[in-house]
């Protein structure tokens, strides 16, 4: 499975398909610069690792930021 049948295999899978996931999941191929008419599955795992890796980031800086205790963000980080 390739290409946009493992794209919608994926957004179909999620249980929360909307046109803003599947517009941020499209914005995420095209900075990944793959091409999406041939995605295999391990393109799709480095860049939805790109993204996680991005997101956790984000969190840990919000957290810094706002004066949260970064402590108690992971167990939750540690589990994915």
């Amino acid at each position: 499975m390739e290409g946009k049948t493992l794209i919608d295999t994926l957004l179909d899978c999620s249980g929360i398909r909307t046109k803003s996931l599947e517009n941020e999941f499209h914005r995420l191929i095209e900075h990944s610069e793959k091409n999406a008419s041939s995605l295999g599955l391990d393109d799709l795992r480095e860049i939805l690792a790109s993204y996680l890796q991005d997101v956790i980031l984000e969190a840990k800086e919000h957290t810094s930021d706002s004066g949260a205790n970064e402590e108690a963000l992971t167990p939750v980080l540690s589990q994915i």
